[in-house]
């Protein structure tokens, strides 16, 4: 079930680096110090989304990666989202 764009706000303010885009999703750009580093943390997350079956958008942009969130088959933004984005910047604290 898609989530209110105030539910997802206020989720968001606990969550760092998050922002809510203007096409309803959600986003986060994460910095390395170089770019095979970045390419590892690609990795993680392709194996948490794998896991899952809930798959990011991904933009490598050399050290940023650009990291989008939506639930396309319900065109909103879920709980699995916001669960998704948790694991992520779980996984960045161990970068």
């Amino acid at each position: 079930m898609g989530l209110t764009r105030a539910d997802v706000e206020q989720q968001l303010a606990e969550m760092n680096g998050w922002t809510l885009t203007e096409n309803d999703m959600i986003e986060r750009v994460y910095e390395f110090q170089d770019f095979l580093t970045g390419i590892a943390f690609v990795k993680d997350m392709a194996d948490y989304a794998e896991h899952v079956q809930h798959h990011p958008q991904i933009v490598i942009d050399h050290t940023n990666i650009t990291v989008r969130l939506k639930t396309f088959d319900q065109n909103a933004i879920t709980e699995k989202d916001l669960s998704a984005a948790a694991a992520f910047n779980e996984k960045y604290s161990a970068y």
